[in-house]
Order: C-alpha cells, then structure tokens, then sequence
C-alpha cells in the first residue's frame, strides 16, 4: 500500500496520482524510508559526535537533503494543479467555440432563408391641391425610394444589379387605386391601396431576393387645402323691371368686372308676362357653384325670390281712377261732344249737357285691354222748321282705349277713330238723310255699346247710376198699372 505524502490517503501500489488530492504518488518517497534517512542521519551524526567533526557534517547533509525533497514535492503539486486549471479552461474554450460554430451555422442559416416585408403603402405620394370641399390629389409611386430600400432588404448574398433589375421590373408595374381624386375636403379619409400584378416573373424575383411585398388597403387624410372665400352673388346683381301690370318683364344686369359678371350665369324661371305680386325665383345653377368653389368661392346663396312691384296698370275699374284723373278722361268725351254739336248746329243744337258717369270694360288677354267711356246727357232740340223732331234726350259716348294708369306722369291713352258712338233714333236733313248720334236710352246705351264687349269677354265696372245689362223697358201702360 501507498500512503499519499500530502493528504494521507492510502492507496493501492500500482496508483501513481493520489485519488483524493492528485498528487504524483510515484515521486514521492515512502515514509518509512523517509524516517531511517533521518534515523541513520542520527546515527552518522552520533557516531560522528562520538569521533569528532565529521560525524556532525554528515547529519547537516542528511538533514539538508530532507529539506530539499519536500520543496520539490510542492512545486510538482503546484504544477499539477495549474495544468488542471489551464486544462479546465482549455476544455471550456472548446465547449464554447463549438456552441459558437452551432450559433453561427444556425444564424448563418436563418440569415440566408430570411424574407423582409416590403409595405408598398410606405412609398404612395400624395399632392393636394385646390380648395376645400372641392380640393383634389394626385398619387404616385416613389420609384427611387422603392429601388433603393429592395435592394437594401434583399436577401444577404442576393447580387446587388439583380436585386435592381427585379426592383425596376416591380416598380414599373405598380398600380394605385384610390377611392376618391376630387370634391375633397380637409381632414377626409380616403382608401387606397397599391397592387402589383401575381405575375411568374415577378414572383420569381421576389423569391430569389428574398423580398415579400405587403399590399394592404390603407388610407391618407386630406390637408392643406386652401379656405374658400364666402360669395354671395346677389349683392352683384341688381333687378329691374318693366312694363304694365300683366305684362311685366323682369331684367337682372350684373356688377361691372366682378366675378359674378364674369363667371356665374343665373337662371330666371320666368321674366315676362307678369303681374304685380308674381314671384321671380333666381337661381344659380349647381355647375357654376362647383365651378365657383374650384375657383376659390363658397356660394353662400343659390337662390333668390324677386317679388314683382308695383307698376304701370291698365284700368279695370272705376275705382281705380285717383282724384280728380277721371276728369282727363272726361274732357276728352265732351270735347269730342261739343265738336259734334259744333259740326251740326245748324241742324239742332245741343244743350244741359251733363255728366252721367263712365263704364270701364277691360280684359287683359284682349289686343285691347280696356275701354274707358263717359257718359253724357245732352238734350238735343231740331232747329228744322218744321222740327225735324221733338226735342229729346239723348246719351252721348266716346271710346278710349288702353288706358294705362302711369305711376309716373300722366295716364296715356288711345281715341277711337270713331265720332260719337250709337244712333239716337232723331233724323234730320233732306229725306230724313241723317241721325242723330247717341242712344236715346240709358238701356240702349248698354245694350247697343256694352253688351258686345261683355260677349268678347270683357268685365264691366260702372258708375253708380249705369246699367252693366239691358234692362226690360216698361210700356206706358205697364207703368200705369
């Protein structure tokens, strides 16, 4: 048995490390033989005492050999222990460069499998332009910019040129579809989306560069559209009209060199024929509103009501006549009458010519749209001898016609070419050749003068006092009973 020197552990002949420290067993040696070195060290060493010098010298360098044989013991043990550190490292390193081999191949591997994402979105441009609610954009592809970044994410060991030419093929066949290009509106979302044709040949180059394309709807909000400015286009027309009540046109002139001069027509649903209190609706129409806007102006107004005011009116009534007008009318009648009377005095005379009243017969949709006639009684004696007739009363009238009452100036009218209308029944002259003219009747009057026009369609108004129909003449005897 062995028995290590440095820890005690014994230990079978053939064992040259110790198992428990691992200190080399085979250099080191024995105890017992360790211990009759240093017994016969004493021994010399008495044995020298006992015959002088020699024998202590002797012990010295025994004793000194001991010494050097345990130092050179533990400089081998400190060796030992340093190759086992060296060697654990050693092992370690080695441990860790295959890890970092594996690591590398595995990375090696992953790097020449990997596709990177292209979002095609990420190269879409858009340029607004215009102004609000009506702004539009126009999109294109970034082709530089999709150039460069395919061919900085190609595949690692993918040839730069080709991964260019496979970029240009992509890119040139890259189309957009946008939802919406004009009347936009800022802070509006519009889809888009890019797409690329599945074609084999750009598969093709995909796969060898290692590129994926995303193509996905997204979308872009409207900015940067210029405000518009307000336009109201009626503060740029004026209106006026023309004509006599049932026959009023309407006419619009536009503000010299303003916009709505030179660029807004406006519709007028209807500007002739028309009467006091009509409505004029004016409109803009919708193409020159989304023209407008193009042009920068928000139409704040589309439509405008024009009332028909008053205006030149034909008569229609009696009532109608201010103070004091009818008398223009009246004067014209019994001019007429005097020069009558004037034109006959020698025949008969006529005398207490007197004002009964007027009838006013109008109708609007007539080429004539009234007639104005005063009415007078004249009292009409022969001047024959013998009397042509009995003296009489008769009623004398005279035509106006489209008697217009003017807001301004006034009244016009037109006189018939007639003389005095009707027939009185009183002849006079050579054979009773002539007739005196006029009605010898208030009722013939009606019926003889107005009852015609009242049968063309006229409306009649009256002044008190004048029949508007003929009424059934009494016979003396009627009367009596």
């Amino acid at each position: 048995m062995k028995t290590c020197t440095n820890c005690g552990k014994e230990m079978a002949d053939d064992i040259k490390f110790c198992t428990e420290c691992g200190t080399a067993i085979e250099e080191a040696a024995p105890a017992a033989e360790t211990a009759a070195m240093a017994g016969g060290a004493g021994g010399a060493g008495g044995e020298a005492g006992e015959n002088g010098t020699d024998g202590a010298d002797a012990g010295a360098a025994a004793a000194g050999a001991a010494a050097a044989g345990v130092a050179a013991d533990d400089k081998k043990k400190k060796t030992v222990k340093l190759a086992l550190i060296i060697g654990g490292i050693v092992a370690a390193l080695a441990a860790f460069a295959v890890v970092a081999v594996i690591a590398i191949v595995i990375i090696f591997a992953i790097l020449m499998n990997k596709t990177n994402k292209l979002d095609m979105n990420d190269y879409v441009k858009t340029t607004f332009t215009g102004y609000d609610t009506v702004g539009r954009v126009s999109v294109s592809f970034d082709y530089d910019k999709f150039v460069k970044e395919f061919v900085d994410e190609k595949g690692l060991f993918v040839d730069e040129d080709k991964a260019r030419r496979a970029a240009v093929v992509v890119a040139n066949s890259v189309s957009i579809y946008v939802d919406k290009y004009s009347a936009l509106t800022n802070g509006e979302e519009v889809t888009y989306k890019v797409t690329v044709p599945e074609s084999d040949v750009i598969k093709e180059y995909l796969e060898e560069c290692k590129i994926e394309l995303e193509t996905k709807n997204s979308y872009f909000k409207v900015k940067d559209l210029q405000a518009l400015t307000d336009l109201n286009p009626f503060d740029y027309i004026t209106i006026t009209q023309e004509g006599i009540d049932g026959d009023v046109s309407v006419y619009i002139s536009k503000e010299d060199d303003s916009y709505v001069d030179d660029y807004i027509s406006l519709d007028v649903d209807n500007r002739y024929n028309l009467s006091i209190g009509d409505k004029v609706t004016i409109t803009v129409p919708e193409a020159y509103i989304t023209w407008a806007a193009e042009d920068g102006y928000r139409i704040t107004a589309t439509t405008y009501e024009y009332t028909v005011g008053d205006a030149d009116k034909y008569y229609t009534s009696v009532d109608q006549f201010a103070l004091g007008v009818i008398d223009l009318y009246k004067n014209v009648v019994l001019d007429e009458i005097n020069s009558y009377l004037n034109s006959n005095s020698s025949e008969f005379t006529g005398t207490n010519i007197t004002y009964v009243g007027t009838y006013v017969l109008s109708n609007l949709d007539a080429y004539n749209k009234n007639y104005i006639i005063p009415v007078y009684s004249v009292d009409i004696t022969s001047l024959a001898d013998p009397a042509d007739f009995e003296p009489a009363t008769v009623y004398m009238s005279f035509k106006l016609y489209n008697a217009i009452d003017r807001l301004e100036g006034e009244d016009t009218w037109y006189e018939s070419s007639w003389d005095i209308e009707g027939g009185s029944g009183l002849k006079y002259g050579w054979w009773s050749w002539y007739e005196v003219k006029g009605y010898a009747s208030l009722n013939a009057l009606c019926e003889g003068l107005i009852n015609p026009y009242v049968e063309d369609g006229y409306n009649v108004s009256a002044s008190a006092g004048l029949p508007t129909e003929p009424v059934e003449e009494q016979t003396d005897a009627a009367m009596a009973a």
